[in-house]
């Protein structure tokens, strides 16, 4: 999988630079999920966790994915929760 997705990546004219394999894995996942192909995301995002289990942005969509929710839909979920997050800290530097 890691050198599928390098190939992928570096075919496209992306610098990997100091990426760690499960941020790379973690990127390959999303557009593959994005391109409905939950198959290889699923096997990105094993190894993803395999290498670091932490990594919170491989964990979330590795669950959806299980879960069946559509790439769009957890996109919108993304975009909801960053302006509730922004909408917070603007008011935490107001009230400071």
């Amino acid at each position: 999988m890691r050198v599928f997705l390098a190939r992928r990546s570096a075919a496209g004219g992306v610098d990997l630079g100091d990426a760690g394999v499960e941020q790379v894995a973690g990127c390959g996942a999303w557009v593959a999920w994005r391109q409905g192909d939950t198959v290889t995301a699923r096997h990105a995002l094993r190894e993803a966790l395999d290498t670091d289990s932490t990594y919170r942005l491989a964990q979330h969509l590795y669950m959806a994915i299980n879960q069946g929710i559509p790439a769009e839909g957890f996109l919108d979920v993304c975009r909801t929760s960053g302006r509730e997050q922004e909408a917070d800290d603007e008011a935490a530097l107001r009230n400071h």
